[in-house]
C-alpha cells in the first residue's frame, strides 16, 4: 500500500463525499408526490401492480444509493488513515504534509514558508512517507 497516495487523495475524497451526500439526497427525494401519483395511474395487475412498480423502482435506488454509500464508505476509510497518521507526526512534518497535500502548495512555496531548500523539504517527506509505508507493509504481512 502506498500510504503517499492516502495523502494525495484527502481533498479530492473529501469532496467526493459531499457529491454523493448530495446524489444520494437527491435520489431519495426522486419520488416526489407527483412521480408517485403517475406510478398509481398504472394498470394494477393481479392486485398490486402500481405497489409492485414502485417497490421494484425503490428497489433500483436503494441499490444505487447502496454503491453510493459504499464508495462513500471507502472514501471516508482512506481520510480516517491520514487523520490517524497526522497527530503522528512532528509538527514540522505536519505544516509540510498539510501545504503539499491540503492546501496544494508547490514544494517551492512551502520551502519559501519554511525557510528551507526545496529539495530539504521533499526530502523530508519522501523519508517519512517511504517509513509510513514500511510500517505498512509490516502491518499487512502480520495481520
Amino acid at each position: 500500500m502506498q500510504v503517499r497516495s492516502f495523502f494525495e487523495k484527502y481533498m479530492d475524497n473529501k469532496i467526493v463525499i459531499i457529491f454523493i451526500d448530495r446524489e444520494i439526497k437527491l435520489l431519495r427525494e426522486q419520488i416526489d408526490p407527483s412521480y408517485t401519483q403517475q406510478l398509481s395511474h398504472t394498470p394494477i395487475v393481479h392486485g398490486g401492480g402500481s405497489s409492485t412498480e414502485r417497490t421494484a423502482i425503490r428497489h433500483l435506488e436503494d441499490k444505487e444509493i447502496l454503491e453510493l454509500q459504499k464508495k462513500k464508505k471507502l472514501a471516508e476509510a482512506d481520510i480516517e488513515v491520514v487523520d490517524r497518521l497526522m497527530p503522528m507526526m512532528s509538527p514540522e512534518l505536519k505544516s509540510i504534509i498539510e501545504d503539499r497535500y491540503f492546501k496544494k502548495l508547490t514544494w517551492r512555496e512551502i520551502a519559501d514558508k519554511m525557510e528551507l531548500d526545496e529539495r530539504t523539504v521533499q526530502k523530508k517527506i519522501e523519508v517519512t512517507l517511504d517509513q509510513l509505508d514500511m510500517i505498512s507493509m509490516r502491518e499487512s504481512a502480520c495481520g
